[in-house]
């Protein structure tokens, strides 16, 4: 059991929303040609911030881990995010950022906004949210990948169940919101 365990901690860092989101945007940035400026602020305005700031709460003693896995610290959590992201459509529509980067951005804003209103009852697996939904933007880049993320979903959230963040219900609202917002994505970006 302690292997199992082990091995679901591994898991589960690799699946934490912001190391997936540092992948893909590493992915767009240097592997699939795409070195546009809208990936640099992607990574200066999102993840670089999240990151310091999941730290420094974690220091302070605001938040218990890095997972964030209490529902009152998520809503610190979800506000930050929304903001940051906000912003960035802001920035992105006056710096005239590419269609597919201001779409991408707008569905994170949206997946978080739909995250923290059903924080209210629920505390949804971000990890299975973002995992699934980050599968579907690997899928537009490069089908294989896409697949091979979202078969690993599946892994990430029978880990976040193994090491008791989240109950089957949290990680399957968590799935499904990241499938369903996934799906969108696609519909719109491939017509």
């Amino acid at each position: 059991m302690k292997i199992i365990k082990t091995l679901s901690k591994f898991i589960s860092a690799i699946g934490n929303p912001v190391v997936i989101a540092l992948f893909y945007t590493f992915f767009i940035a240097f592997f699939n040609g795409e070195k546009q400026i809208s990936v640099v602020w992607f990574a200066l305005a999102v993840i670089i911030p999240l990151s310091i700031f999941i730290y420094y709460k974690v220091k302070t003693g605001d938040f218990s881990n890095y997972d964030v896995s209490h529902r009152i610290h998520r809503k610190k959590l979800y506000k930050y995010l929304l903001i940051i992201l906000l912003a960035l459509n802001i920035l992105g529509y006056f710096m005239n950022f590419n269609f597919k980067f201001m779409l991408i951005n707008f569905g994170f804003f949206t997946q978080i906004l739909i995250s923290f209103l059903i924080n209210e009852k629920l505390k949804i697996s971000m990890h299975a949210s973002f995992s699934f939904l980050f599968s579907y933007l690997f899928y537009i880049e490069n089908s294989t990948y896409g697949l091979i993320l979202f078969f690993c979903c599946f892994l990430i959230c029978l880990s976040r169940y193994i090491l008791g963040r989240h109950s089957w219900l949290e990680i399957i609202s968590g799935a499904f919101l990241g499938n369903i917002v996934g799906v969108i994505l696609i519909f719109i970006l491939k017509s």
